[in-house]
């Protein structure tokens, strides 16, 4: 797994698969049915990205683990004075 600050980018391409794009604000999917929403959703969640928007909406997956750093300090600081969305998903925002 790449770690998530790498995969924060809008329709980051996985492996060149033009059929394994993930978006953070699924309002941006090129596919946007319940298909292409569920792909997203499992991409993210596969790649510990347990947040994602659908417009001001935030959805979450369970990641059923403890994933290091996602409510630390240091990350409740980059959401601190951000806009929604200009930070990856995330409860703080």
């Amino acid at each position: 797994r790449a770690p998530a600050a790498t995969m924060s980018a809008l329709g980051l391409d996985l492996d060149d698969d033009p059929n394994k794009k993930m978006v953070e604000d699924m309002v941006n999917l090129a596919n946007l049915t319940e298909e292409g929403i569920e792909k997203n959703l499992r991409l993210r969640y596969e790649n510990d990205l347990i947040y994602t928007y659908t417009g001001a909406i935030i959805c979450a997956c369970n990641p059923y683990k403890v994933l290091d750093d996602l409510y630390a300090a240091s990350t409740l600081a980059q959401y601190k004075r951000a806009r929604l969305g200009d930070a990856p998903p995330h409860l703080f925002a």
